[in-house]
């Protein structure tokens, strides 16, 4: 059996059996979440690649035609949006640590959290909840590694590659500017806003992500453990 494609906006047909393989025969462990009328499984398919699936339930009828919808949703959040949406936020941003009288923002932070956000736009995916499998990766240093062996369009958005490409691998590096974790040499909102609307500004080289404030780990502390976040308040930069 296969998932067939409905219509040319479907993604990748696979065989049920390769499906099973992936999940484990949709084992316990695997399941990621549940809402609806549909759970989600991780998988991994046999070159590596790791997949999301959505299982329907079959006593929904209707779950295939909601899944379809959902599906569709997503294709309407082209490049073309995500592009607006970004250079939206930079503007504001930007507005709000120049312009306003009003000083009420930590300039660093703002920038840091504008690149995680941006990265987040891209491969719409949250920085918070991703975790790369085999190398315990959160998406900033996914995609930093990605980016340093020249496989940056594995983080984008399958729905988006082959869509822009080259601005896309732009935003990626101009978010990866502003997560990095030396914060002096993160780009003022203003750089920012002009990279991403002059195309042939030349960007800067890139230097290694900060910790991400979503990375717990866990400590042990004898017969108790606590859990800590990862990065204090000198990785991230000042406050202003």
């Amino acid at each position: 059996m296969a998932f067939r494609r409905a219509d040319p906006m479907d993604g990748p047909t696979f065989d049920l059996a390769i499906i099973r393989s992936a999940t484990n025969n949709f084992a316990l462990e695997n399941k990621l979440g549940k809402g609806g009328f549909r759970a989600v499984y991780w998988g991994e398919l046999p070159h590596g690649q790791e997949i999301a699936v959505k299982r329907l339930s079959c006593n929904i009828g209707n779950g295939p035609k909601q899944f379809d919808n959902e599906r569709r949703k997503r294709m309407q959040l082209d490049w073309a949006v995500r592009s607006k949406l970004i250079n939206g936020i930079a503007r504001g941003l930007l507005y709000l640590h120049e312009d306003s009288r009003l000083k009420i923002v930590s300039v660093k932070l703002d920038v840091f959290s504008f690149g995680v956000l941006l990265l987040e736009i891209i491969s719409g995916k949250s920085n918070c909840s991703f975790n790369h499998q085999e190398t315990d990766e959160n998406l900033l240093n996914y995609s930093w590694r990605l980016w340093m062996e020249n496989k940056a369009l594995q983080v984008v958005d399958r729905t988006l590659v082959g869509t822009c490409d080259n601005e896309i691998l732009r935003c990626i590096h101009i978010g990866l500017l502003c997560v990095q974790e030396d914060a002096s040499g993160r780009p003022k909102m203003s750089k920012v806003v002009a990279m991403l609307e002059n195309s042939s500004m030349i960007l800067p080289s890139i230097l290694p992500p900060a910790p991400s404030i979503c990375k717990i780990r866990n400590i042990s502390l004898g017969p108790q453990t606590s859990s800590t976040i990862s990065g204090t308040g000198s990785e991230f930069g000042s406050s202003t």
